[in-house]
């Protein structure tokens, strides 16, 4: 991709392009936004593929269909391996028969859910401006939904994009709507976001996302269920160094600091998510990732014209990311907290601006609400939420 079409893919991220409306108890996820690319190149792609003749275009699918088959099960083998760790497992039990259960659901049943997710639906015209994917969890469980210009320009899957993110990102939602079928919370709430207002204005920050964020972060860097801040840093740049994730205008560091800090407010999020952006943005393979830069945006800080992430404040989430409530202080998973904890500094990754590259101490932010998040339900459809 050339530096002036990856510049204009930056700056058209935070428009102001709603995202999907959510609710805590709801069924349908992720939109990524139509700013992800340049609007009148989705507009583009959107009549070449209505004028495709209706062979060409079905055949066309049928092969896009078939790739993205192979993509869902590639996540559904990292997600059985993920869920299958004995560490995952404890995180998720309250111990006694609850043990029996739980391991039951991550070793049996999850498996055999996630292998029966074989549906591809692809369409030009989605339910909401700027979707690019979705799902509903309750309705159809077995099924991902795809917007055809949005990834794909009826010659090959875009370049600015990754399905395997949008794929693995999707599946994660799915999956948050299978453990709560079975009576597992598989995140703590931090926030209110029950009302389509809530959830729109607190986009960045959201749980649900988060959760899926997260998971795709593990899978990225290798992290295991127990890591937390220094172990999470270490292999995010390991990642880096074996050139899997790169920045085209930051450098990456880290930093032991006793400087403390805590998950941001939506402001903030989307002050830190125009500091990401600005820099060029962080790039798994040769697509900007918004899933890391999101979940980065919660947990970072501007000072002294770099970035500072909070890669305790993440270990904390990766390690406790089952309801926080439910883990007991004598169940020595937490160790990995408890011994992190007990130190007065925290881990940082540093995003430095390359030599030459300038970026302004002060932005001006819109609400981020590109992404992959968020839950419609048959309710909210009664409502005329859509």
């Amino acid at each position: 991709m050339n530096t002036t079409r990856f510049r204009q893919l930056l700056e058209s991220t935070l428009g102001d392009v709603k995202p999907l409306i959510s609710e805590e108890t709801s069924d349908e996820t992720c939109s990524f936004n139509v700013k992800s690319d340049v609007p009148s190149e989705i507009e583009q792609r959107k009549q070449e593929w209505e004028n495709l003749p209706e062979s060409n275009k079905s055949s066309i699918e049928n092969s896009i269909k078939s790739q993205i088959l192979q993509v869902i099960k590639r996540c559904v083998k990292d997600y059985i391996q993920w869920y299958s760790k004995e560490d995952t497992i404890k995180k998720f039990s309250k111990g006694g028969k609850d043990n029996i259960r739980v391991r039951k659901v991550f070793t049996q049943t999850l498996p055999t859910y996630l292998n029966a997710i074989n549906k591809v639906e692809l369409t030009t015209n989605p339910h909401r401006a700027g979707v690019i994917a979705w799902v509903r969890g309750d309705t159809q469980p077995y099924t991902i939904n795809y917007t055809l210009q949005a990834i794909h320009d009826t010659k090959d899957f875009l370049e600015s994009m990754s399905i395997y993110e949008v794929t693995k990102h999707e599946m994660a939602h799915l999956i948050d709507s299978y453990l709560r079928k079975n009576n597992i919370v598989p995140y703590s709430s931090t926030g209110d976001f029950s009302t389509p207002e809530k959830y729109q204005k607190n986009y960045i920050i959201n749980d649900k996302d988060q959760y899926s964020r997260l998971s795709y972060l593990r899978g990225i860097i290798g992290a295991e269920p127990m890591d937390g801040g220094k172990e999470l840093l270490n292999k995010f740049m390991s990642a880096v160094n074996g050139g899997k994730i790169s920045s085209p205008r930051y450098e990456f560091s880290t930093k032991v600091s006793p400087i403390t800090s805590e998950k941001n407010t939506t402001d903030d999020a989307n002050k830190m998510v125009k500091y990401f952006t600005m820099g060029g943005g962080i790039v798994v393979g040769k697509a900007i990732n918004f899933n890391i830069i999101q979940l980065f945006s919660t947990f970072s800080f501007y000072k002294d014209k770099q970035i500072w992430v909070n890669f305790s404040l993440i270990g904390r989430l990766n390690v406790t990311s089952a309801k926080v409530d439910n883990v007991s202080p004598e169940k020595d998973l937490l160790g990995t907290l408890a011994e992190q904890e007990k130190s007065s500094n925290n881990y940082y990754l540093i995003l430095s601006p390359k030599k030459g590259v300038v970026i302004p101490d002060k932005v001006e932010t819109k609400p981020d609400t590109t992404g992959y998040g968020g839950y419609l339900d048959d309710s909210e459809v009664l409502q005329g939420n859509l």
